[in-house]
């Protein structure tokens, strides 16, 4: 009987190191339950300013069936755009992070990078530091820029520089302030191909002095970007913009499943008292 009751405060006190650090979701859209395109464009508002303004809700491609996204292959800019506005993220700290992620369809992954994207903000009007997170494909690389033909991202204020600080190959391409760069830091980060796949970014701090971004390509990491501006630039994001709002060469590209969520995890002190003492609650039960 002492055995088993030891294994149960043990397995207790497990299952709370699993539980404790899962994730709250503060957004989520697959576009499913959206009736038409009016429903659509009455949670994401159009913001393009010339004809066609919004983005098209669709059933020709979808990563979760039946609905994703469209933004058709255009020669004009300032066109199929939208914005979703949620409850604010709050900041990161030490125990806290914040992950974005969406599906992604790339039409044509032998055309040279095209400008496609979609990016997590904070407010409306962002002009610094940290303030967008985009991922997606721009046209500042080509093909064979800085190691091959990967995905890419963008932090707005940061500079990617030519040499990579972890690592990956060299940037090329036109480098400037919040400029997209690859993401390849890793040997087995994923090369583009025609078909969906999955963008992720997780924005932490290890420091609380600056911030740490490590993006995702399907589930895998693909690049990291450490100790980006100070404290004073952690940001609360509260909207996402979908799709890039300038021309793409006329490469199309569908849209799925945005999230965003917040992890918290508990100073390690706290944590483990309140887990012994419910470990100590549960095994005094059992031997009584």
């Amino acid at each position: 009987m002492k055995i088993a009751t030891r294994f149960l405060c043990l397995g207790v006190f497990l299952a709370g190191m699993v539980l404790v650090s899962q994730a709250a979701s503060v957004f989520t859209d697959n576009f499913d339950t959206y009736a038409d395109q009016a429903a659509f464009e009455a949670a994401w508002a159009p913001i393009g300013t010339v004809a066609p303004l919004s983005a098209t809700l669709a059933i020709d491609q979808a990563s979760s069936l039946p609905q994703s996204i469209r933004v058709d292959g255009t020669a004009t800019s300032n066109q199929q755009r939208n914005q979703r506005s949620f409850t604010e993220t709050g900041l990161i700290d030490i125990n806290t992070s914040i992950a974005f992620s969406f599906d992604f369809y790339d039409s044509s992954a032998a055309a040279a990078p095209y400008r496609q994207f979609s990016g997590l903000q904070d407010g409306t009007s962002a002009v610094s530091t940290g303030q967008i997170i985009g991922m997606g494909l721009n046209n500042n690389h080509i093909n064979s820029d800085s190691g091959g033909n990967f995905y890419m991202a963008r932090i707005l204020g940061y500079t990617p520089p030519t040499t990579d600080p972890d690592g990956g190959p060299n940037e090329g391409g036109t480098l400037a302030s919040g400029g997209f760069f690859k993401l390849n830091d890793f040997v087995n980060a994923p090369l583009r191909f025609t078909g969906w796949h999955n963008f992720g970014v997780v924005i932490s701090t290890d420091d609380g002095a600056s911030a740490d971004f490590a993006f995702f390509v399907d589930n895998i990491l693909a690049e990291r970007v450490n100790n980006v501006g100070s404290a004073a630039q952690f940001r609360s994001y509260d909207v996402i913009r979908l799709g890039s709002g300038v021309s793409n060469a006329g490469n199309a590209a569908w849209y799925d499943n945005f999230s965003v969520q917040v992890t918290v995890v508990p100073e390690p002190s706290t944590f483990g008292l309140c887990l012994l003492g419910v470990a100590a609650l549960v095994c005094r039960r059992r031997q009584q």
